[in-house]
């Protein structure tokens, strides 16, 4: 279960493409000269697939029950760098991969990096508290994981926000895939669509846990 599907990845940015004209602005910086080593050590960038401005999107707000029964909101993580991925814990194919890739991410950055991990299910059928501990527990997650469960009611307006296409078939659930980084304002500054690289991840999360890329 799980097979992805190509994340439309750019409905979620247009209004700020737009509006920022950020595919000028990352022209520009394509095209212009490397930055010197001191000013690159001063003001590091980001490395995702898609880099967002500072203080121009605002995360989506959710509010849903995770597999502790709790309720989670990304408002309630500020302070935090959140990692915002969206997953089934019975897929056989790319999310063990992702699952992987993510639990690296955490050991790299160890217990000092503020960074919390939020999965929203993709699965609400089959998707469980004991599912989704069994998943992370396979995949050797460490530090603070949260994974959102509910109806699709409550979840299909989550991925809606984030523009995460989930077509149920009968004999897969096939999904974007995409992860999103949000500062510690609640403000979404990378996407990674094109599968991850644990060592970009985890530098573009050490970058907005300093407060780098103001």
């Amino acid at each position: 279960m799980g097979k992805q599907v190509r994340h439309p990845a750019v409905q979620l940015l247009a209004p700020i493409l737009a509006a920022l004209a950020l595919g000028t602005l990352l022209l520009i910086h394509l095209v212009s000269p490397p930055a010197s080593p001191r000013a690159a050590t001063a003001h590091p960038t980001l490395s995702a697939d898609i880099v967002i401005p500072a203080n121009s999107m605002p995360a989506p707000e959710l509010r849903i029950m995770d597999q502790r029964s709790q309720p989670v909101s990304l408002s309630e993580l500020r302070g935090r760098v959140v990692a915002i991925t969206f997953l089934d814990s019975h897929c056989k194919q790319l999310c063990p991969i992702e699952a992987d890739q993510l639990a690296q991410v955490q050991r790299t950055l160890g217990k000092r990096t503020p960074l919390s991990l939020v999965v929203v299910s993709v699965a609400p059928d089959t998707d469980t508290p004991d599912s989704a501990r069994s998943f992370a527990a396979a995949h050797g997650w460490v530090g603070d994981w949260h994974w959102l469960l509910g109806s699709e009611a409550e979840l299909a307006p989550v991925w809606k926000a984030y523009s995460i296409d989930v077509k149920p078939t009968t004999a897969d659930i096939l999904h974007s895939s995409v992860l999103y980084l949000a500062d510690q304002n609640g403000y979404v500054r990378a996407g990674f669509v094109s599968g991850l690289k644990p060592d970009v991840v985890a530098r573009d999360v050490r970058i907005l846990a300093a407060g780098g890329t103001s």
